[in-house]
Order: C-alpha cells, then structure tokens, then sequence
C-alpha cells in the first residue's frame, strides 16, 4: 500500500510427491527410501525372490521428476529391470517316486 506495507495473505507452498508406483513387470519390486517419494527423491526396482535379473544389472534408479508430459506434475521416471523366474533344475532328486512341477 501507500505506507509501504505489504497487503496480502502469504502463499503456502506444498512439495510435490510421487505418490503414484508405475506398474511393474513380472517379477520386480520397488522400494522407496521415502513414500511417497518427494521431488528429486529416488526409488530402486530390483527382481523379487524367486527373479534373476536379465543382463548384468540386478538394481535400477528410478527419480521423483517433472514432467512435461503430465502437465509439469511430478512423476517416478526411469527404466524398468527385466528379470525372469529362476528355475530349480540342478540338485533335484530324480526317480519315478519324485515329480516336479
């Protein structure tokens, strides 16, 4: 105003959170160190037991981020682990009296 005092309510600002898990293969979970998970905060996939991680990575990064194409909302962004069921074929007993499934 005139006398140099600010008129007006003070914003109240709220951070925004990846509260939404991407759907997951087969065979993968994710945890988050922090859920939801805040802007900028990450959340890890890797195989569940019984999964072995196709290739050589067993761990994948995925980050609390803005994005352009959800109207500048935050969202987990980042590629998804491939990993497949383990088989039991070593080590079995074999005979007529055994089956497996």
């Amino acid at each position: 105003d005139a006398q140099g005092q600010v008129i007006g309510r003070v914003p109240e600002c709220m951070a925004q959170t990846c509260g939404v898990m991407p759907e997951l293969p087969e065979g993968v979970q994710m945890t988050c160190a922090v859920e939801p998970a805040p802007y900028l905060g990450s959340c890890y996939e890797s195989c569940r037991d019984g999964y072995t991680a196709a290739g050589n990575r067993t761990m994948e990064t995925w980050t609390c981020n803005i994005s352009t194409d959800a109207g500048n909302a935050v969202e987990l962004q980042g590629e998804h682990l491939s990993c497949i069921a383990s088989t039991c074929g070593v080590g079995l007993p074999v005979g007529s009296s055994y089956f497996h499934d």
